[in-house]
């Protein structure tokens, strides 16, 4: 057998930001500049062992990393890629954004397999060519129609200077005069090479660092940096982007290496999810949110707090999508004084990646959160989970203690949805049967507050055919699925657990009193004592006012670090509604006015007892008759 060449691909990581990694052999994640890196026991290796210039990392970023691997690894290939930036090996062509990147958001084994990032794909690729690298990019196709590299480079941003450039030309043509025709070739072209993305064959590698990094020397000796900004200090490694294109131009004029051009996937969230670490003996309790439900959502966690015994210990897990680190702080300040609750986040958006999963109306994608949480909770057999627009009343131990073997889960019956079903609403109840096929559609629960059996739920599907399930069109998004799917393995809560507030202060009237007697009844009788309040509805306290049950809410939201923000974003949402009303208003005089006009116009030109009008009378009919026809 042939043996198989050693191939090595460095991926370049930042010291202060833990990302994925793509988990093949292939590839070999590197601490960049790991000579300032004060974290101990880091599972990466570092490129500050051996012969080493880790302390130019502010300097020449990843560079650092390519000169650690020429002196001290042994490799038949090697090459060099960033933690956020890969080569795409699949041999498809992806859709490009305006710079010439693919744009992906996670690493994850759908995206992995999706650009061949795997040994089979990568060595097909690699073992038939010298060097592969990033495709050119037309800098006159960029978002500035650059002429030319060299004006790409100061022109492009602004804190690059021309100086520099025509200095790096200079002491190119000085060191190796031989290469001033691909300089120029390069510089005064069209075709970028950027980002010192590549893999090379081991006489190439060697030969572009021992041309590379006496250049880099020079320029280091050379160039002043003492009054640049941050960024500028870089222009070391900004240059040597720029010498990489003059190096594989120099290759391709005078030379017979295979080389081949691969698309450049950027992936654009590529932070490490940590693992949710619980105290096991917690409940825990699971909320799903983004950045703008954060005012509210504390709300909700303050609320659970108020109600907490003391002696249980709670856990409250934050599936999230964008909350920013701010607001995961005042969040975590609210459990700062209450030993027994600790609070967990946990950035869910990758899970969910690649699903078509389809949020109605005032819903947001994050809904579908709670088909994570079996997954996410491995070593939990319950959960709690609660959706963020709601105030508990009640220590959630009462509920988590429920037993329910045997059940996917716990709820209340939705008596809106069942008000629906039996008349409120025309055809719910034909939508009930014919695509939810309930056998009883009046055992339909409510799932905005739900104690979940997650054993049983993985015995059911796993977290991947849960959202598969749950990537079709359904009116209740999220909730639909879960009724359709554990439809018989429900145990219904009382009504108390989570009690809808009168949306609009219309919805009682309107649909909750179709619901069956019993059901309106103790609905009513919850309205009286309520253990958890739900704000369900397109309309919630903290957008307007007066609300059912709004006291409730701002009684607690005040307690809360987001209670001058939830105050400003009321007052905005009531300016906005002021401005829509005069212009309603104001739309709504126009049109009479035209109508007006319109009215005048006729009465003018064609006056009743004349041939005009009954002329006008006649194509009115014709045009009426002909519509009619169209319809049908």
């Amino acid at each position: 057998m042939r043996k198989k060449k050693e191939i090595k691909i460095f991926v370049s990581h930042r010291i202060d930001k833990q990302c994925e990694t793509v988990g093949d052999p292939l590839f070999y994640p590197i601490r960049c500049g790991a000579v300032y890196d004060k974290q101990e026991n880091s599972v990466l290796p570092g490129d500050d062992t051996g012969d080493h210039i880790s302390y130019k990392h502010p300097y020449l970023s990843e560079l650092t990393v390519q000169y650690w691997s020429w002196k001290n690894v042994k490799a038949d290939y090697y090459g060099l890629c960033h933690y956020r930036r890969y080569l795409n090996f699949s041999g498809r062509a992806f859709r490009q954004d305006a710079f010439g990147n693919v744009l992906e958001n996670f690493i994850h084994q759908r995206t992995i397999a999706k650009y061949g990032l795997t040994e089979e794909k990568m060595r097909a690729v690699i073992e038939s060519c010298d060097l592969v690298t990033a495709q050119a990019v037309d800098v006159g196709r960029l978002p500035g129609h650059f002429k030319n590299v060299k004006e790409h480079y100061y022109k492009s941003c602004g804190y690059l200077r021309k100086k520099d450039i025509d200095l790096m030309e200079s002491v190119l043509h000085e060191k190796y005069p031989q290469y001033g025709a691909a300089a120029e070739a390069y510089l005064y072209g069209r075709k970028g090479y950027f980002c010192n993305l590549y893999v090379m064959k081991r006489n190439v590698f060697f030969q572009y660092c021992s041309w590379l990094f006496p250049i880099l020397e020079e320029l280091e000796r050379r160039l002043d940096l003492k009054n640049y900004c941050e960024e500028a200090k870089r222009t070391l490694g900004h240059l040597a982007e720029r010498l990489f294109g003059i190096y594989l131009t120099y290759l391709e004029a005078n030379t017979r290496l295979r080389i081949r051009q691969l698309q450049t996937v950027v992936f654009l969230k590529p932070e490490l999810q940590q693992d949710v670490r619980l105290d096991k003996e917690a409940i825990p309790i699971v909320f799903a949110a983004n950045n703008k439900f954060a005012g509210p959502l504390s709300a909700a966690v303050q609320s659970v707090i108020d109600a907490a015994g003391c002696d249980r210990r709670y856990a409250v897990v934050i599936l999230e999508s964008d909350l920013t680190e701010q607001n995961q702080a005042l969040l975590q300040r609210q459990v700062s004084e209450k030993p027994n609750i600790q609070i967990r986040f946990y950035n869910a958006r990758a899970l969910v990646d690649g699903y078509d999963l389809k949020a109605h109306n005032h819903i947001s994608i994050e809904t579908f959160y709670r088909f994570l949480i079996q997954e996410i909770l491995p070593d939990f057999d319950k959960a709690i989970y609660l959706d963020g627009d709601l105030i508990v009343k009640k220590d959630l131990a009462q509920l988590y203690d429920t037993d329910i073997t045997g059940y996917s889960f716990a709820a209340v019956r939705d008596v809106d949805f069942i008000g629906q079903i039996n008349g409120a609403a025309g055809h719910a109840m034909e939508y009930a049967k014919n695509k939810l096929r309930l056998k009883d559609p009046y055992a339909y629960a409510q799932a905005g507050v739900l104690l979940l059996n997650l054993d049983e739920m993985r015995r059911q599907y796993s977290m991947e055919e849960w959202l598969k399930r749950a990537s079709r069109d359904y009116r209740y998004s999220d909730q639909d699925v879960l009724n359709k799917y554990c439809q018989g393995k429900i145990y219904e809560l009382d009504q108390r657990w989570n009690t809808i507030f009168d949306c609009d202060f219309n919805r009682i009237r309107t649909t909750v009193y179709m619901a069956p007697e019993e059901l309106y009844k103790a609905y009513l009788r919850a309205r009286k004592d309520p253990y958890i309040v739900h704000y369900a509805g397109f309309q919630k306290p903290w957008k307007r006012l007066p609300a059912d049950f709004g006291d409730e809410f701002w009684t607690t939201a005040k307690r809360t670090p987001f209670y001058e923000l939830l105050l400003y974003e009321l007052h905005e949402q009531r300016m906005w509604d002021i401005a829509n009303f005069h212009y309603d208003q104001c739309h709504r005089g126009l049109l009479l006015r035209a109508r007006g006009k319109l009215f005048w116009f006729v009465e003018t030109v064609f006056p009743l007892g004349t041939k005009r009008r009954d002329f006008l009378h006649l194509v009115r009919i014709r045009l009426r008759l002909a519509q009619r026809r169209r319809q049908g």
